[in-house]
């Protein structure tokens, strides 16, 4: 069985490093062959330098680097995380049967984690199964347990991000990584920061999926890196989040979501995603001190997610939670109280738009 660790870098030569070192410590066993596919587009703190000196020396595991920028009309495309990621999965070989997807600034903390990796998909992944989730370590219930079922099953219980939104935690294979980013909406779902998961769970949404909790990787830190905080403001990712609702809401429009989702396959990290999207209006409203065309067509964006939901309860709920975020905006920014009386109103509400709903450990 050939595996190949995929990673798609950015300005993150020190990480990198780690991370390929991390890899070459793996250990293997008969029949498992493993390698490394490193892509890097425009990188300019030595990733290109290091990467030309790294394909001309021996390694204990095979590399295959994309090193070089990618043009359109004649013009270098500059930091874009899908083009890089296509980079990194495009510079796999052919013959590899699974990739498993790393951020340069991940990596293993289970030095069997390929052989484990390689004796579940042998004992417990059929021909039909393309997609499996090795859950990161931080977030483990340590209960090593393998659930199987539906993507979009899944999705709707534990939710769209926990199965697919963790970058290390994404084993695909081959064949079918090398399709997602042709399908004919590819375009669409780049506009979010999570245009290659977009088109991975447009592909794959009526197949099954594996499950498993394990402790075999996790990131290198547990908190936003200096380099990852550039990388976002970079790329206009923040921004960009608030373009989900519409990737998913023309997903639901081509029957892809079924009938509709449950409240909980919106659930991002400890919230769900509409509630991480009117902090960052609120917040901006509070930093404006006004409710401007922008942050309404974003509110706009926000009440997609209440015509997708299937349960008329969830979706009266949602209705509400909206009609008292517009309130709290509409308060705000009248002139009938004190600024000072209606900024601490505000902030009072958007923190508690902000607590937790779900706890940080994962599904099973």
């Amino acid at each position: 069985m050939k595996i190949s660790i995929s990673v798609p870098t950015y300005n993150a030569i020190d990480r990198l490093k780690f991370l390929i070192n991390n890899v070459m410590s793996l250990n293997s066993c008969p029949g498992l062959h493993i390698s490394l596919s490193i892509s890097n587009l425009d990188s300019t703190d030595g990733t290109y330098e290091f990467l030309q000196e790294l394909e001309t020396k021996p390694t204990k595991y095979p590399v295959h680097i994309y090193n070089k920028p990618i043009f359109d009309n004649g013009q270098i495309v500059r930091q874009n995380p899908f083009s890089n990621f296509k980079a990194a999965i495009d510079v796999v070989p052919g013959d590899v049967d699974w990739i498993w997807v790393m951020g340069d600034d991940d990596n293993f903390i289970e030095p069997n984690a390929l052989i484990y990796l390689k004796n579940l998909i042998e004992q417990h992944v059929a021909n039909d199964i393309n997609y499996i989730h090795p859950c990161q370590s931080n977030r483990s219930k340590r209960t090593n347990n393998i659930l199987k079922g539906s993507i979009m099953s899944l999705a709707n219980t534990y939710g769209w991000h926990e199965i697919f939104g963790w970058m290390s935690a994404r084993v695909i294979r081959t064949s079918k990584a090398k399709e997602f980013f042709y399908i004919p909406y590819a375009e669409n779902h780049l506009k979010s920061p999570f245009g290659d998961v977009f088109c991975l769970f447009e592909l794959c949404h009526k197949e099954s999926m594996i499950y498993v909790d394990s402790q075999w990787q996790s990131t290198q830190e547990q908190t936003q890196s200096k380099e990852s905080l550039v990388r976002w403001s970079e790329t206009n990712t923040g921004e960009r989040y608030v373009l989900m609702p519409e990737v998913f809401y023309h997903m639901h429009e081509r029957g892809v979501l079924g009938g509709g989702v449950k409240k909980m396959f919106f659930r991002y990290h400890q919230y769900h995603l509409w509630d991480r999207l009117a902090v960052n209006v609120l917040a901006a409203v509070l930093s404006s001190g006004s409710y401007d065309q922008r942050l309404k067509q974003n509110i706009a964006r926000i009440s997609l997610f209440g015509e997708m939901l299937a349960d008329a309860e969830e979706k009266k709920a949602f209705r509400i939670w909206l009609n008292q975020i517009l309130y709290q905006i509409e308060d705000y920014t009248s002139l009938l109280e004190v600024a000072s009386t209606k900024r601490e109103k505000l902030i009072a509400f958007a923190n508690q738009v902000n607590m937790p709903v779900y706890p940080w450990t994962e599904i099973i």
